[in-house]
């Protein structure tokens, strides 16, 4: 990292504050993780993983509704990302802790068609349908899995 803060070029500036946020994610120092995550995006706002890491860290501070604007842009910007799962999966969450219960359950089925071998996905839609309080058939797929 000292080598990156010791190149002085914006990029590398941005990596630092990245690295710094998800040590501070790592550290559950959440506030400082949130401000190093913002520091990343003024200074690089392509960087799509600032995107999803601060999504993230509003969501864990308790600030669900304030998180979907970022996990969405990250999937605006880039819809063929490695982490999409996951976003995916962040973005229903903090729908789903915001009251938009229909929002989260397609969130979670877009993380579902992403990856079908990932369990995550019908971890979270398990637990939503649980919070919804009702439990639909489920998908003969996951009988094949699961059954």
């Amino acid at each position: 990292m000292l080598k990156a803060i010791d190149s002085r070029s914006v990029s590398s500036w941005a990596t630092a504050h990245f690295t710094l946020g998800v040590l501070r994610q790592m550290q559950n120092r959440l506030p400082q993780a949130r401000d190093e995550f913002e520091t990343t995006i003024s200074l690089e706002p392509s960087g799509v993983r600032s995107y999803l890491h601060l999504g993230e860290t509003l969501l864990y501070l308790g600030q669900p509704e304030a998180g979907i604007s970022p996990l969405e842009h990250a999937i605006r910007v880039s819809p063929t990302n490695p982490s999409l799962v996951i976003t995916y999966l962040a973005l229903g969450a903090c729908q789903l802790l915001s009251g938009k219960l229909d929002q989260a359950f397609d969130q979670f089925q877009k993380a579902r068609a992403a990856d079908p071998r990932l369990w995550l996905p019908f971890f979270y839609l398990a637990g939503a349908y649980g919070l919804q309080g009702s439990w639909k058939k489920p998908d003969p797929r996951w009988q094949s899995r699961f059954g």
